[in-house]
C-alpha cells in the first residue's frame, strides 16, 4: 500500500520551516512548495480513477529513488499536471 511517508515528512518539515522563516519572502517560498506537495496526493487520487492505473503505478514506482519523483511520473503518465492548477486549494483536513 502507498502511504507517501516521505511526502508526509516533507509536509511536517515545511510547517516547521514556515514557522521559523526569517522573512516573508522565505515563508512565501516554503508555502508554495508545501502547496505543490499537497497537490501530489490529490492528483494521484485523480490518476487512480483512470483505466490501467495499477499497472502504470507499479511500473513507475521502482524507477525513481525519490518518492515524490515517482508520484510526479505517475501523475504525468496519467496526463495530469504535476503542479497545482491555478486556484487549486488543498482539501480540508479531516
Amino acid at each position: 500500500m502507498f502511504y507517501m511517508v516521505t511526502l508526509k515528512a516533507n509536509l511536517i518539515g515545511s510547517s516547521v520551516a514556515i514557522a521559523n522563516a526569517p522573512d516573508a519572502g522565505a515563508r512565501k517560498a516554503v508555502q508554495a512548495r508545501r502547496r505543490e506537495l499537497l497537490w501530489l496526493p490529490d492528483a494521484l487520487r485523480q490518476a487512480g480513477d483512470q483505466p490501467g492505473f495499477p499497472a502504470r503505478y507499479l511500473a513507475q514506482w521502482d524507477r525513481y529513488p525519490r518518492e515524490a519523483d515517482a508520484v510526479r511520473a505517475i501523475i504525468a503518465a496519467a496526463g495530469l499536471p504535476t503542479t497545482p492548477r491555478p486556484g487549486w486549494q488543498p482539501p480540508a483536513r479531516r
